[in-house]
């Protein structure tokens, strides 16, 4: 009696077990995505830009502001982007990216500053689906041109991108908070002084894609 129904109990184990496999592979075979996405976003950036906020206090030193600070510590920026399939749940990411960094400095008079980047670049977007698999979360490395400029001082370099968020899909619109670290610096020189810029930052953001 014991034999029996200890085989019955290996039996509905090994079922239910097969049932589930099935049943979550039926769910990783569903492809509700499309071949090619169209990709629009707007983000907010946090970073430190070292030598460019020692040039704006260095500018006002004796200065009295009437409000704020005078570092620039946030960037706003837009991305425009094309999506191409290669494989089911991997698409290459072609890209374009504005950031602007403002500054406005009020005390006697006012003061204007802005820090600008612009980057194309490229990276796989690797997702993972969850639930019905409608939804997925997403890994992205990529690689970035940047052309940074500060006042009189401009230059360019590669830089890295790391990006992860979720994928929420409504019926061929993609919705994608998101966040990403950039790795940007490019060195210049003005009257022999060698200038960093700096456009290492935190990013959040959303990007639609459709």
């Amino acid at each position: 009696m014991r034999k029996i129904i200890l085989g019955v109990v290996i039996s509905i184990i090994i079922t239910s077990n097969c049932s589930s496999q099935d049943f979550y592979s039926g769910i990783q075979t569903v492809n509700y995505n499309k071949n090619i996405y169209v990709g629009v976003g707007l983000g907010v950036g946090i970073f430190n830009p070292g030598d460019v906020n020692d040039y704006i206090n260095t500018q006002f030193e004796d200065y009295y502001i009437d409000e704020g600070i005078e570092e620039i510590v946030i960037n706003y920026n837009a991305k425009f982007s094309l999506n191409f399939s290669v494989k089911t749940n991997i698409y290459l990411s072609f890209f374009i990216e504005g950031a602007w960094a403002p500054k406005w400095i009020y005390g006697e008079d006012e003061f204007y500053f802005s820090y600008t980047k612009i980057a194309p670049g490229f990276a796989p977007k690797f997702y993972f689906p969850f639930a019905s698999g409608r939804h997925s979360f997403f890994l992205s490395p990529g690689v970035t041109y940047n052309k940074l400029k500060f006042e009189e001082y401009s230059a360019s370099n590669f830089g890295g991108k790391l990006q992860g968020g979720v994928s929420l899909r409504f019926r061929e619109v993609k919705l994608q908070p998101y966040g990403a670290i950039n790795i940007v610096k490019a060195n210049t020189e003005r009257n022999l002084n060698k200038f960093e810029l700096n456009y290492t930052d935190f990013q959040i953001g959303v990007e639609f894609l459709f």
